[in-house]
């Protein structure tokens, strides 16, 4: 850290509940980071970090509003209108549906794993 002492920085840490015990010893080494700089890590676990303060953010909204007929082309979103499908024969996509397949969507950003497991009540997602 010493290196980068006299510049102002911002370390971005994506993903660290991947290797969060790593991402843990990473940060404590650059705390204090220098002055103007700055250590951004996201996960979907804490850091065990002494400095650390954390945001707590919701899933990523789609681009733009959907509507009932396009609503399973957002991300995810064929997948969770698939799965609800399969606990409750004949679920459709229809003006009250929608909102709460599009919040599912946000919630779990789309990725395909978390969705699969939420559908099947498995895992931190249910």
């Amino acid at each position: 850290m010493a290196a980068l002492a006299d510049r102002r920085l911002l370390l971005v840490l994506d993903n660290c509940e991947h290797v969060i015990d790593d991402a843990a010893r990473l940060t404590a080494a650059c705390s204090p980071p220098p002055p103007g700089s700055a250590v951004l890590a996201t996960s979907r676990e804490p850091l065990a970090s002494p400095a650390r303060r954390c945001a707590r953010s919701g899933g990523l909204p789609p681009r733009r509003a959907a509507a009932p007929e396009t609503a399973s082309r957002v991300p995810g979103g064929a997948a969770v209108t698939d799965r609800a499908a399969d606990v409750s024969p004949g679920f459709t996509l229809d003006a009250v549906t929608t909102p709460a397949v599009l919040r599912i969507c946000r919630t779990l950003d789309g990725l395909p794993l978390a969705l699969e497991l939420a559908g099947r009540g498995c895992g931190p997602y249910r």
